[in-house]
């Protein structure tokens, strides 16, 4: 049997005396180091538990995730926010161009505006002398306006005679029995340097082209038609008025007529009629539109005028 008793170390007891004591400055706990010291291994040695993880350090943690976190949130909203503003740049481009392609389009309607004018560029179909006349009383709807006439009644003082038979001969249309000039209808345009005067209506408006010579005035209506009426006086050059027409109006046939009880001539047309009076031809034109040639607007007015066209002849001194 072995003997299990462990030994004893024949130095135990022994006095220590003999080894030197080493001073220390730092206290007691440094006595006895120089000393032989056997200790445990460190794999007998009981586990130090863990150590814990203070408050402190799990805000620390905490913090750095959730910094961690938002900024993972915040590159994702930027990446987010650029991505649809490069979507929104491309949308635009798109936008763009339907934009350009409906400006093509507008051209295109352009075009057809142009087809339309080109429509209303087509010859206009002259009006009938029942369109411009609607009561027949040879007064044209133009012409009822300028005498005040019932443009729904032919004869508007109800005296038996049409109006414009009335104004023809000179009489008011608007009061039986009593005189044109004295209507107020009418002005009388004197020309003092040829010694004539003639009827115009008073919403007419007189003018010499010449204010110094007086040889030519216009008498225009207050319309938009383009008719007017023009009074020409020219040297007759010693010559007849037959002789004068020949020479000047060689294509136009002319008739026989009356004007201010002196003989003249009438183109068959009824737009020109030429008189002698003196040494001078006087000559009054009816100036119309050739589109209104067969519905003139002013025909009755232009009848009224050669009535009241009024000449003085001046007798000659005798030289003796």
């Amino acid at each position: 049997m072995f003997d299990t008793k462990p030994k004893e170390n024949p130095n135990i007891g022994k006095d220590i005396k003999g080894i030197p004591e080493k001073k220390s400055s730092g206290g007691t706990d440094e006595v006895m180091q120089s000393a032989n010291v056997h200790t445990m291994p460190e794999r007998f040695l009981p586990k130090k538990p863990k150590s814990k993880v203070s408050g402190k350090q799990k805000v620390i943690i905490s913090a750095i995730i959730l910094i961690v976190l938002l900024s993972g949130v915040i590159g994702g909203i930027i990446y987010f926010v650029s991505k649809n503003i490069n979507q929104s740049d491309d949308n635009q481009q798109v936008v763009q161009n339907e934009n350009t392609n409906t400006e093509n389009e507008n051209i295109n309607e352009n075009e057809n505006t142009n087809t339309e004018n080109e429509n209303v560029n087509e010859p206009i179909v002259p009006p009938t002398s029942g369109e411009i006349d609607i009561d027949e009383d040879d007064l044209t709807d133009e012409e009822e306006i300028i005498y005040m006439t019932n443009s729904r009644r032919g004869d508007t003082d109800w005296d038996g005679h049409i109006d414009g038979v009335e104004i023809q001969n000179l009489y008011d249309p608007l009061i039986s029995d009593e005189l044109l000039i004295d209507s107020g209808l009418i002005t009388v345009y004197q020309n003092p340097t040829f010694n004539y005067s003639i009827f115009r209506p008073k919403t007419w408006l007189s003018a010499p082209i010449d204010p110094e010579t007086l040889d030519q005035v216009l008498f225009t209506p207050d319309s938009e038609t383009g008719e007017f009426i023009t009074l020409l006086v020219e040297p007759a050059n010693n010559l007849s008025l037959t002789e004068w027409k020949d020479l000047n109006y060689t294509d136009v046939e002319f008739e026989n007529f009356s004007l201010s009880d002196k003989p003249a001539l009438r183109s068959l047309n009824s737009l020109e009629v030429f008189v002698k009076v003196n040494e001078y031809i006087y000559t009054l034109t009816y100036e119309v539109p050739e589109i209104l040639m067969d519905a003139r607007n002013f025909q009755t007015t232009f009848i009224m005028m050669l009535n009241s066209f009024d000449i003085t002849e001046v007798e000659e001194e005798d030289d003796d």
